[in-house]
């Protein structure tokens, strides 16, 4: 995959009805090309989360993400929205941006399934920091891959489920690292409740290997997590694709 990205977008509070509209519609746009894998806007809360802090007095904040099938594809979306998006997003976003972006060689493994997201269409969208002692990483990657298989096998409802390690640096959206720890961002939505109670008895269950057990044997910190319900999900497209594992 090409240019995965998450950022913080702040918006003035009396643009939000106008920019929300812009976003619908953008999306509406995205959803034709087929090689947009992942891309959509979600409006944050007002109070922040244990993973990202609460927007400034005065504006609205949005995560949007994206991700590419390859480079031709991501020059075929910035050329279909360079007339009409491009202008509006400069107008209404404000400096500055926070942005994390990663490629094939940061992502442990992830799967996404064809859906039109809006709130009566997507239970809900999270977005969790996981931090893992650095010798034990590789092996965490393994059970990481493992829940994706499980996910992949058993759940056409899961409309988003992945894992991207991030860089021993800085990002726009998160610190560095400490020393010894290795990160992870982990994402996922789900189509509507049906689905989540199908996630959560496979990650849960009793007796055989269930992620819901292993990954907590791995985690050197509690987890930070920004929680999105569905009234919040503005709009999204996702296209069916397993992505490579690195």
């Amino acid at each position: 995959m090409h240019r995965i990205s998450f950022t913080r977008l702040l918006v003035a509070a009396a643009d939000t009805d106008e920019w929300e509209a812009a976003v619908a519609e953008q999306v509406r746009r995205v959803s034709s090309e087929p090689g947009t894998i992942l891309y959509g806007f979600l409006r944050r809360g007002p109070d922040g989360s244990t993973l990202l802090p609460a927007p400034r007095d005065g504006f609205n904040e949005y995560l949007h993400f994206q991700c590419y099938q390859d480079p031709a594809a991501f020059d075929t979306h910035v050329a279909n929205e360079k007339e009409w998006w491009t202008p509006l997003n400069a107008k209404f976003v404000k400096p500055p941006r926070y942005l994390e972006r990663f490629e094939d060689v940061d992502t442990v493994a992830c799967v996404t399934h064809e859906h039109f997201w809006k709130p009566d269409s997507t239970r809900n969208f999270s977005l969790h920091r996981f931090k893992v002692a650095s010798d034990r990483a590789a092996a965490f990657e393994v059970e990481a891959k493992r829940q994706i298989d499980m996910v992949i096998e058993n759940e056409p409802g899961t409309l988003l489920y992945g894992f991207i390690r991030r860089p021993d640096a800085a990002g726009g959206l998160l610190p560095k690292p400490v020393s010894g720890i290795t990160e992870y961002l982990h994402f996922s939505a789900y189509k509507d409740e049906a689905a989540w109670d199908v996630h959560h008895t496979i990650e849960h269950r009793e007796g055989d290997w269930a992620w819901g057990r292993v990954y907590r044997t791995f985690i050197a910190s509690p987890l930070e997590t920004e929680p999105v319900p569905a009234a919040n999900i503005l709009a999204a497209t996702t296209r069916d694709a397993d992505w490579p594992r690195s």
